[in-house]
């Protein structure tokens, strides 16, 4: 099964929560940058998730203000799902949920890269693919003043995820066809500037949905659910007792 983008909730924030329920089978990939170190990564809401399969923190090269931390779990139990961050400040942040991820051996590399980055000299990472259909995530963060972006190199085909503009915080993924080395690079017009770029590669599940026989069901279901949201509106308990106070006045 292909890999694929389910849903994302991004912000300049130190909290934050998906729109919609996260599905057992699919992969939460959380990442937050700023000011000092992001030191814990809580996960708030009904769902269950497994063993966190993928931590990085990288701190910048002569910088206290382009930190980065990633990490990802596979979620086991469905249910409402968001974080809060603590540690540093400024912080930005992207929590994506993606299908098709594999259900075991999940990571097949990951790479980062600090410095300080020009128009025509990129701060580059790189990550090593085994098999065609691994995601390739990456997120970047810079210093201050002039926002940078992700370049296209070696095949690394920029997709924005989220890009904050006033606090420098950059997601981007893209789907690979064919295995090999990908890279990401940050460029920026002010020679001076920190910046930290982190990327992973997940490989794509094989012989099923994300590992998970029940899949399927629950991608139904919750778009039914989305639909019916949309459609019915359910009285509160004022209401309620509102009607049963005039109905049988």
């Amino acid at each position: 099964m292909a890999i694929a983008l389910v849903q994302l909730r991004s912000a300049y924030s130190n909290e934050g929560s998906f729109d919609s329920d996260v599905v057992a089978g699919d992969t939460v990939i959380v990442a937050c940058s700023g000011a000092g170190f992001p030191t814990s990564i809580t996960k708030t809401g009904t769902c269950t998730l497994g063993t966190i399969d993928t931590d990085l923190s990288v701190s910048p090269e002569g910088s206290s203000t382009a930190y980065i931390r990633i990490y990802s779990a596979i979620v086991t139990i469905s249910g409402s799902c968001g974080f809060t961050f603590s540690g540093g400040v400024d912080l930005g942040f992207v929590c994506a949920e993606y299908s098709g991820i594999a259900s075991s051996s999940r990571v097949a590399n990951t790479g980062y890269g600090t410095g300080f980055a020009s128009t025509t000299t990129p701060i580059t990472s790189g990550v090593v693919t085994d098999v065609s259909g691994c995601l390739c995530f990456c997120h970047w963060a810079d210093e201050t003043s002039n926002p940078g972006s992700i370049s296209e190199r070696s095949g690394y085909t920029e997709v924005e995820l989220y890009q904050d503009t006033s606090h420098y915080h950059w997601s981007g993924h893209t789907i690979v066809g064919a295995s090999g080395t990908y890279y990401g690079g940050c460029t920026q017009t002010n020679a001076t500037l920190s910046q930290s770029i982190v990327m992973v590669a997940y490989r794509p599940a094989t012989g099923g949905a994300s590992g998970n026989p029940w899949y399927y069901y629950a991608q139904q279901l919750r778009s039914l659910k989305d639909k019916l949201r949309g459609l019915l509106q359910i009285p509160s308990l004022e209401e309620v007792k509102l009607y049963g106070r005039e109905r049988y006045a």
